[in-house]
């Protein structure tokens, strides 16, 4: 069985537009990391809107999320603490989106095992993961070498050993992972 997760972060309009009309038609469901702030004030948020790149809509975000589509935490503002994943659920809720089971994708990747601290007594309860990615830059020499040469062999081996803590800690509630994960490959 092969199981890929695809997601797509902040509510740019061009996921809707684009992504998700793919997806549709290949039948495969996408996770929309949704900065709430972002759509109700798109002329803040600079950086996630170039071009014509802007925010959905929240009748977007709903007929995404009736679609079959998840619809996950990204921070009201684009921020890693808990009071900014509350207003982020509590403004989700406002619009009408169904958050039972909701995710937390932490911005930039920015939260580590170690940063989840603050994060533990939303599990479960108002959150139930947390997604976040290994930075190749704060992994150290080896690592980085590791993943460099992975990314020009394409070895499936080599993919496993350089992703293998970002593989699926379901006991914790905890899903770090970067990019698209295969989970066939496993040994």
């Amino acid at each position: 069985m092969k199981l890929v997760v695809l997601s797509f972060d902040d509510g740019r309009r061009d996921t809707f537009l684009n992504a998700i009309q793919v997806a549709k038609e290949y039948n495969i469901p996408l996770t929309i990391n949704i900065t709430s702030n972002f759509i109700e004030n798109p002329d803040l948020y600079s950086q996630f809107a170039s071009g014509a790149n802007m925010a959905m809509t929240v009748d977007q975000v709903l007929e995404s999320q009736k679609m079959g589509n998840e619809i996950a935490c990204h921070g009201h503002t684009h921020c890693n603490t808990t009071e900014d994943v509350i207003k982020n659920i509590e403004v989700l809720k406002k619009w009408g989106v169904d958050t039972t089971g909701i995710g937390f994708a932490s911005p930039y990747s920015a939260l580590t095992e170690d940063g989840i601290g603050p994060f533990a007594d939303m599990l479960g309860n108002e959150i139930s993961y947390i997604r976040s990615g290994r930075q190749v830059r704060r992994e150290g020499l080896f690592y980085s070498f590791k993943y460099f040469v992975q990314q020009t062999i394409h070895s499936r081996f080599l993919f496993y050993d350089v992703n293998r803590k970002e593989l699926l800690d379901l006991s914790n509630k905890y899903l770090f992972i970067m990019g698209l994960v295969l989970l066939d490959i496993l040994p």
